[in-house]
């Protein structure tokens, strides 16, 4: 009620078989293979002014769910700027990258609370069509980028899952322990370097 942005997809597809689906995210490696990228995105807003159409993203989380220009650089959360790079480079030439946020429930002092974590265009228009709000309730926790910051943001994405399907290829599976992987790992109790948070 407070955006200008409106849904217009709820859980599409990317590289399903349904006409409604977008394509899957393709990425050439060095040696000329390729890597393809799926996924089920959310939510799909967008918001139309001055012949373009804007682009946010919305994906839903159970608990905490911060979103960090670092993890994005590493590769170890790509979530967001993979998802709305798809939906966007489906038509660049209408589509253009508004901002992609996870939208989380969260208990603070025995109160269900709704945060928002992730990052908006850094233009005055698009920001007012985010939140209308005189406060910026809906949007002050998410982080302003450029339009050239979140084009770098896609080639870090898009660098990362490279070197990672080429480190597939080439043979390479080390354990790499860290809180966030580890915690999801089937085999962790049996793992002679699996994170264990001091245990």
């Amino acid at each position: 009620a407070a955006s200008l942005f409106r849904p217009v997809r709820f859980e599409q597809k990317l590289g399903g078989e349904a006409e409604s689906d977008l394509p899957p995210v393709l990425l050439t490696l060095k040696d000329g293979s390729t890597v393809e990228l799926r996924g089920l995105v959310d939510r799909v807003d967008v918001f139309e002014t001055g012949g373009k159409i804007y682009v946010r993203i919305v994906d839903y989380k159970t608990g905490r769910h911060e979103f960090s220009l670092d993890d994005v650089r590493s590769g170890v959360d790509i979530q967001l700027v993979l998802y709305l790079f798809a939906v966007t480079s489906s038509d660049p030439e209408r589509l253009r990258p508004g901002g992609a946020q996870y939208l989380f429930s969260h208990n603070e002092a025995g109160k269900t609370r709704i945060s928002r974590s992730g990052f908006l265009l850094d233009e005055q228009e698009i920001a007012a069509a985010a939140d209308s709000t005189e406060s910026r309730q809906y949007s002050r926790s998410l982080q302003r980028q450029s339009a050239q910051e979140i084009a770098g943001l896609t080639g870090k994405m898009q660098e990362a899952v490279r070197a990672v399907a080429e480190r597939i290829l080439a043979g390479e599976a080390d354990k790499t322990p860290s809180e966030r992987a580890c915690r999801f790992c089937p085999v962790r109790e049996h793992c002679d370097v699996a994170w264990r948070g001091g245990r």
